[in-house]
């Protein structure tokens, strides 16, 4: 298949459709960061009140980003585990990856997360 452009009724791009943009050797880091975070992610919600379940946050000290504390930052409860630095370390490049993907695709939001 060739890569496509999908665009919606104004003319907005709302997909693309890239085949093998990405190496069979990155598809395979992901799965392995993914397999990582398992985990982690059948916990979630259950320890958490209110957090829903499958879903983690493993941005630094993100729940404190949003309330006044007037404590230091710390890490994120996502990332205290003690899997957390082979996560960090298997995510790393796939993460490189989008980021740069997101910064072609759609600068403005790119440069709204700096």
């Amino acid at each position: 298949m060739k890569p496509a452009t999908i665009f919606d009724a104004s003319s907005t791009i709302i997909a693309w459709y890239l085949p093998d943009a990405l190496t069979k050797t990155t598809q395979k880091e992901i799965r392995v960061a993914t397999d990582l975070l398992g985990p982690t992610l059948e916990k979630s919600g259950s320890e958490n009140v209110g957090s829903t379940p499958g879903c983690i946050n493993l941005s630094p000290a993100w729940f404190q980003q949003g309330h006044e504390n007037l404590s230091d930052l710390e890490v994120s409860a996502s990332l205290k585990g003690p899997s957390s630095e082979n996560v960090l370390k298997a995510i790393a490049r796939p993460a490189a990856i989008a980021s740069a993907a997101l910064r072609v695709m759609h600068p403005q939001q790119y440069f709204s997360g700096l």
